[in-house]
């Protein structure tokens, strides 16, 4: 059985949905793992949002039953894709000092639970290093460019392989180290100067129109 870790960027709060025990009403703005109470998102939420991406295109839409499962009335035949849970491994926060007005946080447990999975999953474990750095540095924490060279090491990907895109000057040393590199056109730029190319803005799905382009040319190449 083949195995992946697919890292997924948070664009708006982590709540999948509501309950009607509750007359619709949210309790919990975040869903957070009853165990570490760290957030997260059920694998039934992950897997119900990968199927509906993948019912609303037309040259993915013929994946669906195999993939996720039958959903017409009597066919229980199961789906070959196995989803697990979406855990925070890293979140923005507001900085009282150094150069940013945010910046991206983790925490011993996030990470050593990323890379325990890693090391399940993947049959390697991953080695992250902590090293010195100044009070603006320390408070960043895990930042955008170690992530993608996380990353490529745990996935065993070459830097050309990979694909970034970014908006503001936290993202710079990100762009530059990752293969492929997309500014959105809302963003500064310094930016846009550092990244390979730039794509529409986030209000136009910039982003997600560029990772649609990128999967059908490669299927088609592949």
């Amino acid at each position: 059985m083949a195995a992946i870790i697919v890292n997924l960027e948070c664009m708006t709060n982590m709540h999948v949905g509501n309950g009607d025990v509750n007359y619709n009403i949210i309790d919990n703005e975040v869903e957070k793992d009853p165990v570490t109470g760290y957030p997260t998102i059920n694998a039934s939420g992950v897997k119900g949002a990968l199927r509906e991406f993948f019912n609303g295109d037309s040259e993915l839409r013929q994946y669906v039953s195999t993939l996720f499962g039958a959903d017409k009335a009597g066919d229980t035949t199961p789906g070959q894709l196995k989803v697990l849970c979406a855990d925070m491994i890293a979140r923005a926060a507001r900085a009282s000092s150094g150069k940013q007005a945010y910046y991206l946080i983790t925490t011993q447990t996030a990470l050593d639970k990323y890379c325990n999975n890693c090391e399940i999953f993947l049959g390697k474990p991953v080695v992250y290093e902590k090293k010195s750095a100044d009070e603006s540095e320390a408070a960043e924490g895990f930042r955008l460019e170690e992530k993608v060279e996380l990353n490529g090491k745990t996935l065993y990907i070459l830097p050309e392989e990979t694909c970034a895109f970014g908006d503001n000057l936290n993202d710079i040393a990100m762009l530059q180290k990752a293969g492929m590199s997309y500014a959105v056109a809302n963003a500064r730029g310094e930016v846009k100067a550092a990244a390979k190319k730039v794509c529409p803005s986030y209000s136009e799905d910039g982003v997600l129109q560029t990772l649609i382009q990128i999967f059908h040319k490669n299927r088609k190449q592949g």
